[in-house]
């Protein structure tokens, strides 16, 4: 029996002590939890202890559940309720600035307009006025140019027939540039040659007018000058050089800088005001059709009454008692304009000049430029510089009546957008000079 009981208690101890190492290992594995949720414990020795232990971090593992939980509903609510708002997208307000002058500035969407049937007629009849009016502005652009070019191609050949012209030039010419002109004519010649003709003709203010005709006056003009020895304005002065250098047998040139019209429309072009009112009027008066029915009767009238010949004999002789005032007090008006703008161009040539003269060097082979109007030869960005703004058509043709468009040797700009804008169509250019 005393064996049994001591056996007994063996094992009650060995199970005593296993259910200590259990509870241990639980204490130990609760204390890893609680450690991971950022509770630590300090494990002692002692059974009572790790009991306090496990029963706290029980206790507190419980707890936090139950936290765990809360929170997760909570959760779901709060997503619940990020479902049921919107997006907003909001913008960082710190970025605005108060404007220095204190002004606020408001932007507002305006729905657009709706097109009306009228207002679509309206903008089709204005795109096809518009249209047509640069038509027409383009061919006045061609037609202006072909002015300079008929212009240019008289006067040459004015000067190159009257022989009379060379043989008066060249009487005023030293002996010593004749016979250096014979052997070569290069630059150096040519800079003294031009010193001689710019002490040889002087600028006059007396008016050399040209009368009865265009050529044959205009010879008559150009002898008074040579026996003067004077001129009026660059076109003078370049068609003196022309001849002298034509009286020393040099292929020469005779320059033009032209200026036409614009071919591009302007804005004010293109929105006229009369057009404008022509339109409203025809489209905001109902009674239009009224008034012209009206006047076409009044017309009609007048002229069934002015059937006699009686009338008729009165009328003309009032029509013509009224026009002779009008015609007299139209010419003093045309005088006046023509003279304002005689006046207004005169100064214009005072101050720039646009044509000039070029001869061939045979040494060198090439055309070298002589300008009349400020004494320089070979100096092409001279001629710029002193000739009309802009300077986009330059046209020049020689003693065989040769014409040519050189643009691109004066014209620094040439090769600009700016520049092309202001030109014509390049293929009816070249054409239009190999025709001429």
């Amino acid at each position: 029996m005393g064996r049994m009981g001591s056996v007994r208690k063996r094992k009650s101890r060995r199970l005593e002590r296993k259910s200590k190492v259990a509870t241990v290992k639980r204490c130990r594995k609760k204390v890893d939890v609680s450690m991971e949720n950022g509770d630590h414990f300090n494990l002692e020795q002692g059974n009572s202890k790790c009991k306090e232990n496990a029963v706290k971090a029980c206790k507190k593992q419980k707890t936090q559940k139950r936290k765990v939980s809360i929170s997760s509903d909570d959760t779901a609510d709060s997503n619940v309720s990020e479902d049921e708002w919107e997006e907003v997208d909001f913008v960082d307000q710190t970025n605005y600035e108060a404007n220095p002058d204190g002004t606020i500035e408001v932007t507002v969407e305006v729905s657009k307009p709706v097109e009306t049937e009228e207002s679509k007629w309206m903008k089709f009849i204005r795109q096809q006025v518009n249209r047509k009016i640069r038509e027409r502005q383009i061919n006045c652009h061609k037609m202006h140019l072909l002015c300079y070019i008929a212009h240019l191609r008289t006067w040459a050949r004015a000067l190159t027939r009257h022989e009379a012209l060379t043989s008066l030039c060249l009487s005023l010419i030293p002996e010593g540039y004749i016979t250096a002109a014979k052997h070569e004519f290069d630059v150096a010649i040519a800079e003294r040659f031009m010193k001689w003709f710019r002490s040889m003709f002087q600028v006059t203010k007396r008016k050399y007018i040209s009368r009865d005709g265009f050529c044959d006056s205009q010879i008559k003009r150009l002898e008074d000058l040579i026996g003067e020895r004077a001129y009026e304005d660059d076109k003078d002065l370049a068609s003196l050089l022309f001849l002298c250098l034509l009286s020393l047998k040099q292929c020469t040139r005779l320059c033009l800088s032209c200026q036409p019209i614009k071919q591009k429309v302007t804005v004010s072009m293109l929105h006229s005001e009369h057009t404008e009112t022509f339109a409203e009027k025809n489209i905001n008066n109902d009674d239009n059709s009224i008034v012209w029915e009206e006047k076409l009767y009044e017309v009609t009238k007048k002229v069934q009454m002015n059937t006699d010949d009686c009338s008729e004999k009165s009328s003309i002789k009032k029509y013509e008692e009224t026009k002779k005032p009008y015609v007299k007090k139209s010419k003093r008006i045309e005088k006046s304009n023509s003279e304002h703008v005689a006046s207004t161009n005169k100064n214009k040539m005072d101050s720039r000049r646009n044509y000039w003269v070029e001869y061939w060097d045979h040494n060198n082979a090439r055309w070298i430029c002589m300008d009349p109007w400020c004494g320089t030869v070979d100096m092409p960005e001279s001629l710029e510089a002193n000739a009309t703004v802009p300077m986009h058509y330059v046209v020049c043709i020689d003693n065989n009546m040769g014409m040519r468009d050189v643009t691109a040797r004066y014209a620094s700009k040439f090769l600009s957008a700016e520049t092309r804008r202001l030109r014509v169509d390049a293929s009816w250019w070249t054409d239009t000079l190999k025709v001429s």
